[in-house]
């Protein structure tokens, strides 16, 4: 069931015993194998609650943007988490907070080269990886 879902079956293990909650993309996974709905799991309800940057910066909002796009690619092609790391070399954890937009710092980014004549934390960035830039669009 770990591997369908694109986990190691030490974190579903955790998920399992209470010590770690699933992430979106592994309840989507557990959803599906048990063949559940959402009102089987979830109370509808309204939120406040948006994804926010780490600073206000065009930096950050550029790594938000990228997060979202990268998300969006990834999961029209049907990939994994686990699926998209094991082709970049970098782990589904680290790729998910990019999704999020929460890394505030990591090699996955480099400044657009168009930014150039901009400080540093007005740039845009874009990602290193081929595969990743290909999924973000």
């Amino acid at each position: 069931m770990a591997d369908d879902i694109g986990l190691s079956r030490e974190n579903l293990s955790r998920i399992e015993c209470g010590h770690s909650w699933p992430g979106y993309d592994t309840l989507l996974g557990l959803m599906m194998i048990f063949s559940l709905d959402w009102p089987q799991i979830a109370v509808e309800g309204n939120t406040d609650r948006v994804p926010r940057p780490f600073q206000d910066s065009r930096r950050a909002l550029s790594r938000l943007r990228l997060g979202s796009c990268l998300r969006e690619g990834r999961q029209s092609e049907g990939l994994s988490l686990k699926g998209l790391a094991e082709r970049c070399g970098m782990s589904a954890a680290q790729l998910s907070r990019i999704e999020r937009g929460e890394a505030s710092r990591s090699r996955a980014f480099e400044d657009d080269p168009a930014d150039a004549g901009w400080p540093k934390d007005d740039r845009c960035e874009r990602f290193v990886h081929l595969e990743l830039r290909r999924l973000a669009g």
